[in-house]
């Protein structure tokens, strides 16, 4: 995948909990976290690009609130998060010609602290 700053059609949108995000290097160094290139069943690391607003909530209809609520769950996950999922989850997709994922919240298995610059 590229790995230069793509500029994401204005148009996009993700809806609920969705995370559109670019892979990283098959082999990264994140502080003490190393995930060597030839591990198997590798976890995949990647960048979020997009957030959706959260996912859509309401009240039971069967519940005693005369009038149902709807909310979102805010998401914890943030544009240019660094974060773990597993290289099987979500979807791949392709936006003028740039590879990307899109995944749920709850397939992201960690956020990664931010990277110190190299020297």
């Amino acid at each position: 995948m590229s790995h230069d700053t793509p500029s994401l059609p204005a148009a996009l949108r993700l809806l609920s909990n969705n995370v559109l995000l670019r892979e990283d290097d098959a082999e990264t160094m994140a502080g003490a976290l190393h995930i060597p290139k030839d591990s198997q069943q590798k976890p995949t690391i990647g960048t979020v690009l997009s957030c959706g607003p959260g996912l859509h909530l309401e009240t039971a209809a069967d519940s005693n609130i005369a009038q149902p609520r709807t909310w979102h769950r805010p998401m914890t996950i943030s544009v240019g998060d660094r974060v773990v999922y597993s290289r099987y989850a979500g979807v791949d997709i392709t936006i003028d010609e740039q590879e990307y994922k899109v995944l749920t919240e709850p397939e992201i298995l960690l956020i990664l602290p931010p990277q110190e610059p190299s020297p």
